[in-house]
């Protein structure tokens, strides 16, 4: 009986070994898959100017009122967006003047703009607002916003970093500025509100914070709030005041339509 299971244990074990041989084969001789295309370095033109700077200024705007800008045609219109978006994260100086323009110390790839995640929130928050839904023009926007702007902060944060810190930006306030204004009694029903009660609502979104206001005249001659500017720490997380104030021109009865 013995011997008999002994044999039969040879009979099994010669059998897997032959089992993992021919899977052992067949992985080797089997075809092998090319491995992936390194990603596509997006290039920014050659700059001398080192990326440093002293905080930002988030630039939020109103998609109607962009769309309603003279010889400007948007496709949806109005756009699909109705809260404000991002126009840009822009550096800037101690004495809030823009930082443009700079050496990159990591590059912008394709990968970082295409991941899954990110692309969609960046359609919601940064749309490119001619073409709203259109990945591929939006895309055109956001590599220009990265070769003159966020390259100036590139010695605090990677590409794909930056983009993430507008978003949260952009996707926090953005929405919360429009319901702050209608609670306020600010509407987007065509009708024109004194600048100030629209800065005092903003301040309610943004921890009293010191914003201003833009403003330019629609395809009728109205003048009408074009954007909001907020200023941000160098963490791009906390805000600050702005020591600019809203330009003069904007500062009487504005149309929110």
């Amino acid at each position: 009986m013995k011997l008999l299971l002994f044999l039969l244990s040879l009979s099994v074990g010669f059998h897997l070994c032959s089992c993992y041989s021919d899977e052992i084969k067949k992985q080797l001789t089997a075809p092998r898959r090319p491995p992936p295309p390194p990603p596509t370095i997006i290039k920014c033109p050659v700059s001398s100017r080192k990326p440093e700077f002293h905080h930002f200024l988030l630039t939020l705007t109103w998609p109607n009122a962009f769309c309603k800008l003279p010889g400007v045609t948007c496709r949806p219109s109005p756009p699909m967006q109705q809260h404000f978006t991002i126009h840009g994260l822009w550096p800037q100086d101690q004495f809030e003047n823009g930082v443009t323009d700079c050496q990159e110390t990591a590059p912008l790839t394709d990968d970082m703009l295409e991941q899954k995640e990110r692309k969609q929130k960046l359609l919601d928050f940064w749309p490119r607002l001619n073409s709203a839904s259109d990945f591929k023009r939006s895309k055109n926007l956001w590599t220009d916003q990265w070769c003159k702007h966020g390259s100036c902060s590139s010695d605090m944060f990677l590409p794909d970093s930056y983009f993430d810190k507008a978003i949260t930006l952009g996707s926090t306030y953005g929405p919360r500025i429009k319901d702050e204004l209608e609670a306020s009694g600010i509407r987007a029903d065509g009708s024109a509100y004194p600048w100030r009660k629209m800065v005092e609502a903003i301040k309610k979104a943004t921890g009293n914070r010191n914003v201003r206001l833009t403003c330019e005249e629609d395809n009728s001659g109205k003048l009408q709030l074009s954007e909001i500017q907020i200023c941000v720490e160098s963490d791009a997380v906390n805000l600050r005041d702005c020591n600019r104030q809203t330009p003069v021109k904007c500062q009487k009865n504005l149309v929110f339509a």
